[in-house]
């Protein structure tokens, strides 16, 4: 835990450098603070190499440790047909282990680096309030995916970093970027018809539903899941029925709570975000309400299952919570209200990482250090 707490640490340093020196931009119709590259690299070059180092017993290492190792040097020994899904990951995995055979680490440090360096470029693009971004990068412990889920994480982080296509509407641009990232991560075809949704004004009729439907779901959850296993349980996706209706577990309570606080905050402020009209807002505020709305479901049924899809939509919260505590609030009441926040997601990420998590351990065979 160490490590983990010396992150946050920097994290909290960031706020208080970021709220004392930074660069403004010009955002259409308003004024906004930006981080600079040397705040960015005070959190994210320890953060990306002790990922990078890692050894075998963080998170779900192991089990891409043992599929790097099975993985054979030669392309002509692959039979491409019997790989499944994530077919651009395993040839990057042959890439990286021609050129290091017997050594995982360049590969888990190289794939650190690219999740790394494109969720810093997406803070340092979009956020309004550099040091709180990076703080709740750690403190919600959205920064356990680089450790654990790390494929998943590649993907999640190149799309952040370029949700300027979004933003902008080029939507064969980003179309042909999910194409490209499904052959990594193919959870990632959601973002295909959510591209669509996000475009709604935030707490406008589409997103009203979009809200009233996850309570719709979760309530009967139990009984379409019924219906709907019924379906799958002859096709190739019957383990994961079994999983469903045996070990899967609600979501915490306290973490969908936690989930809440931008939608809460974005409906208090809802007239400064229609005042401002700034699409990169409205997308990442529409973001939040369909991170709450998966985790509403996710308290009836599986929250790991839902967690999966909705981490694509979460990571907005490190884009739309800052720019909420900076323009719903005048100066003062908005300096309470971080704190309030600050305090709020510090007792979280204990609960997180020290009830829930189990004091998450860190070690690294190749530094030769446990923290």
């Amino acid at each position: 835990m160490t490590l983990y707490w010396g992150l946050l640490i920097l994290s909290i340093i960031l706020i208080v450098w970021g709220e004392n020196f930074y660069k403004t931009v010009y955002c259409g119709n308003h004024w906004e603070s930006r981080g600079t590259w040397v705040q960015g690299l005070v959190l994210f070059v320890p953060l990306i190499f002790f990922c990078g180092m890692r050894g075998a017993g963080v998170g779900d290492t192991q089990a891409y440790i043992t599929g790097y190792e099975d993985i054979p040097t030669n392309f002509s020994e692959i039979v491409w047909s019997e790989l499944g899904k994530g077919k651009l990951f395993v040839l990057y995995e042959i890439i990286c282990k021609h050129f290091s055979p017997d050594n995982y680490t360049p590969w888990l440090f190289s794939l650190a680096l690219i999740s790394g360096v494109f969720f810093l470029i997406g803070i340092k693009r979009y956020s309004a309030f550099f040091g709180m971004s990076c703080f709740w990068f750690i403190a919600s412990t959205m920064f356990i995916y680089m450790f654990n889920g790390i494929r998943q994480c590649v993907v999640v982080s190149v799309i952040f970093a370029f949700s300027n296509l979004i933003v902008e509407k080029k939507f064969w641009k980003y179309l042909i970027m999910i194409l490209i990232l499904a052959t990594i991560h193919s959870s990632v075809l959601v973002m295909i018809p959510v591209y669509f949704i996000i475009q709604a004004k935030p707490w406008g009729r589409t997103m009203r539903l979009v809200l009233v439907l996850a309570v719709i779901l979760g309530v009967g959850f139990d009984c379409f899941w019924s219906s709907f296993s019924s379906v799958l349980e002859d096709t190739t996706y019957s383990a994961y029925v079994d999983y469903m209706s045996t070990d899967a577990s609600g979501v915490n309570i306290v973490r969908v709570a936690v989930i809440a606080v931008p939608v809460i905050l974005a409906l208090w402020g809802r007239r400064a975000v229609e005042e401002l009209e700034y699409p990169l807002i409205r997308v990442s505020i529409n973001m939040s309400v369909i991170t709450l709305a998966l985790y509403i479901v996710a308290i009836f049924s599986s929250g790991m299952a839902v967690g999966r899809i909705a981490v694509y939509f979460e990571i907005y919260n490190m884009i739309s919570l800052p720019w909420l505590l900076k323009h719903v609030f005048v100066r003062n009441s908005s300096r309470f209200v971080s704190i309030i926040c600050i305090i709020a997601y510090l007792m979280y990420f204990y609960v997180q990482m020290v009830i829930s998590y189990g004091n998450l351990p860190y070690s690294s065979d190749f530094l030769g250090i446990s923290l």
